[in-house]
């Protein structure tokens, strides 16, 4: 993941923000602590140290600014909390930049509860950057399919699947 999306992780800076009580929010989660083992730079002022939940009051929005990428948290279900979805609606959180800029992104695993909810979590941080490099690749016309040939006698033919985008299978035949 860090060679694939080495620009996305290396010129991008993230902060994890969710619901709090009436007009506040919190900054930070553990998921900050995977995060930043991947090589993401958290920024809005989050000591390097620190996993976070500081309460922040609304008028406060602006710690966001130096973000880049902003990663808050939804249920199983993939729809925010009450507070988080205030969080959303609030015309603050609509004018920070990152928000502006579609890069404000759902996390289901928040808080990393056990190892499988760590390794959810890394695998959402790169779909997030996937989706940050998709954005940024230039779209040109489409390109045409190259045209599918039968196989030389004698000559290997050789057929690669991707699975999950991680792993590829190789079919040989002669």
């Amino acid at each position: 993941m860090k060679t694939a999306y080495r620009k996305q992780i290396e010129t991008t800076t993230w902060a994890p923000p969710s619901g709090g009580p009436s007009g506040k929010f919190f900054l930070g989660t553990p998921l900050v602590t995977g995060a930043r083992d991947v090589g993401l730079r958290i920024g809005a002022g989050l000591p390097e140290k620190e996993a976070g939940f500081v309460l922040k009051s609304y008028e406060e929005m602006d710690v966001l600014r130096d973000c880049d990428a902003l990663i808050y948290s939804v249920q199983a279900d993939g729809k925010p909390t009450p507070t988080t979805q205030a969080l959303l609606d609030h015309k603050l959180w609509k004018g920070v930049p990152a928000v502006k800029a579609g890069r404000a992104f759902p996390s289901r695993h928040f808080v990393m509860a056990n190892y499988t909810f760590a390794i959810a979590t890394v695998d959402e941080i790169e779909g997030m950057l996937k989706k940050m490099k998709r954005a940024a690749t230039p779209r040109g016309p489409p390109v045409p399919p190259s045209p599918v040939t039968a196989p030389h006698a004698g000559s290997a033919a050789m057929l690669s699947i991707r699975l999950l985008g991680r792993r590829s299978v190789q079919f040989c035949s002669t």
